[in-house]
């Protein structure tokens, strides 16, 4: 009878050559993503790209008179190729004898995490170009008014393009209580494959909630098909490497590649008003231990904390009230690195409250979390 070993399980040339299939349409799939693959037959490790800026409209001429020359002009940007890792471990109990089917999760979760690096540096550079014509509506909500007007920054010759709306979670609150909100029920299933949630004010809407904004603000972004390039490098490399002494396989992958927005024409951010400052969802988990006493999990936050902004918890018999908390110091409150946070040998049911400072002084403008410990 055979024996099944570790490497009839695990196959690296399929397993990369099955990511780097899947990796770009993964990536395609957003709408507003381009994929471009010419990058691996040349050298170098910077690209460079030119934008075309956009001349403005025409003008009216009257009879026997001469017309302005306007000049095609152009702003450069470059770009430094990366190189992205991630890197799994597997036992070999874990690989055959594991829940489900432990290889072909790896090969998933490898593929994600690229492609999630990836769609992290599509949303920084969003949010850090500098020549990208920006609406500030900072004072005010999204709306149907402030998206509608945006749209027509957009040059005339693309405006009956199809255009996405990207929207944090914070955004799409405000425009689906917008009666202008359309819901998924008159979207095509395509579109709904591409992420789309709702239309709203003529563009498709998708939420990242990579677009965290600040405090008070957050980000919006009105973009046409191939507003950003992802230049792949080259495909996805895939390399195994054996422990033979802990009856180990690590799985090794890493991709090269650089995200860009080539044409500044086709992107129009609005910075907008956050109205769920004070707002925090806390997802919590509880466990009862033999002697009486609870361990807590405090798994995520959000919306995180902030660039500068530094996130805290404390335990507390009663809540405390968020008016209190502003211009306290951090003593008696404990800094949140990293999720999960682990709370163990609790006495009693404790309420946590949670605060983000802002500058390094405790700011109200976030409620508390109460923890119910399940008995």
């Amino acid at each position: 009878m055979g024996v099944t070993n570790l490497a009839n399980l695990i196959d690296p040339e399929v397993m990369a050559d099955s990511i780097s299939a899947e990796l770009p349409n993964k990536l395609k799939s957003r709408g507003f993503m381009k994929v471009e693959t010419t990058l691996s037959a040349k050298p170098g490790d910077t690209i460079t790209i030119p934008r075309f800026n956009y001349v403005g409209p025409a003008a009216d001429l009257a009879e026997g008179e001469e017309g302005n020359i306007d000049t095609l002009t152009t702003n450069e940007a470059s770009y430094t190729v990366k190189k992205a890792v991630k890197n799994i471990e597997l036992t070999d109990e874990a690989a055959l004898s594991g829940y489900g089917d432990p290889v072909s999760e790896t090969n998933k979760q490898l593929r994600m995490a690229i492609q999630d690096k990836i769609d992290d540096d599509a949303m920084d550079l969003l949010e850090s170009d500098a020549g990208m014509f920006r609406v500030d509506v900072t004072d005010s909500a999204l709306s149907f008014e402030v998206v509608s007007d945006a749209m027509l920054q957009f040059a005339s010759e693309e405006e009956g393009e199809l255009t996405y709306l990207l929207v944090s979670q914070e955004g799409l609150k405000q425009i689906r209580n917008d009666s202008h909100w359309f819901d998924t029920v008159d979207i095509g299933a395509d579109m709904l494959k591409n992420g789309v949630v709702g239309k709203f004010a003529g563009a498709f809407v998708v939420i990242s909630n990579k677009l965290n904004g600040t405090n008070d603000e957050r980000s919006a972004y009105l973009l046409k098909p191939g507003a950003l390039t992802a230049f792949i490098k080259r495909d996805v490399n895939l390399e195994t490497g054996r422990n033979v002494l802990a009856k180990k396989t690590l799985f090794s992958v890493d991709e090269h590649y650089v995200v860009a927005i080539e044409d500044d024409n086709k992107i129009v951010g609005i910075d907008h008003l956050n109205e769920d400052v004070g707002r925090m969802r806390i997802t919590f988990a509880t466990k009862k231990q033999s002697d009486g006493t609870y361990d807590s999990d405090i798994i995520s936050v959000n919306p995180d904390v902030f660039d500068g902004n530094q996130l805290f918890y404390k335990l507390g018999g009663a809540p405390i009230k968020a008016a209190t908390i502003s211009g306290t110091t951090t003593s008696g409150w404990t800094e949140v690195a990293e999720f999960p946070v682990s709370v163990e040998d609790v006495a009693s049911t404790p309420i946590i409250s949670m605060a983000q400072t802002v500058s390094g002084t405790m700011t109200p403008i976030w409620y508390y979390g109460t923890c119910n410990l399940l008995k």
